[in-house]
């Protein structure tokens, strides 16, 4: 097998388990959707919290292990914690910008910054989520494309991906339609988020670096 033919390998694998993923994240709604009765523990926000994450981890995370280790690269590649200089400044700079931008028009309507009252939906939004979303994609799949591809192809197909895997949750809570002919907030600014956040993590040499913008962005948007 020669370089190129095993670059192609990777990244048709990475594509191959990108599709298997959507299909088990489909079951998965197909299953959860009959059990939101708030009245049920999986229902409530801790339930529904708990059920995806653990869900995340099992459907996201092993399978990325399993990519990057397949592109003969290591978790140590991917975090490249010793760039902290890069990833700090990268990470947090464009992250407080794009903070400041999603706090201007709660300011200009009287709106609070935050949720007056803690959730941890609102926490696992935040957090979790950044954390888990972006080392799937920014660094498992983004990784994996740049092994065949220029950065700025592999962003896009990534960044494409990316709003991929918010399709299944938008269809399910009956907001696909919205999230396609909304001009801002749906899939065009998941879209450019997405290149963004894959932007970050290459300038910031780490993942790091995008998972900070990341989080900055779903603690202070919507």
């Amino acid at each position: 097998m020669d370089f190129s033919t095993d670059e192609k390998l990777i990244v048709r694998q990475s594509l191959e388990v990108y599709a298997a993923i959507i299909c088990v994240w489909i079951v998965l709604w197909i299953i959860k959707s009959p059990i939101n009765d708030p009245s049920t523990f999986l229902g409530s926000s801790l339930g529904g919290v708990l059920f995806w994450t653990v869900a995340k981890v099992i459907v996201w995370i092993l399978p990325s292990l399993y990519l990057i280790r397949f592109s003969n690269r290591t978790v140590g590649d991917v975090f490249n914690v010793t760039a902290w200089r890069q990833w700090l400044v990268w990470g947090v700079g464009s992250g407080m910008l794009v903070a400041i931008i999603n706090t201007i028009p709660k300011i200009m309507a009287n709106q609070p910054l935050v949720p007056p009252h803690f959730a941890i939906s609102y926490m696992s939004a935040g957090f979790i989520t950044p954390i888990l979303e972006e080392f799937f994609m920014r660094g498992a799949l983004m990784g994996n494309m740049q092994k065949q591809f220029s950065f700025w192809k592999a962003n896009v197909i990534t960044s494409v991906l990316f709003l991929g895997l918010h399709l299944p949750g938008w269809y399910f809570m009956g907001t696909l339609v919205d999230n396609f002919t909304k001009p801002i907030g749906g899939a065009f600014s998941i879209f450019l988020l997405g290149l963004l956040f894959g932007y970050v993590t290459h300038k910031g040499k780490s993942v790091l670096a995008g998972t900070i913008v990341h989080s900055l962005n779903n603690l202070t948007v919507g």
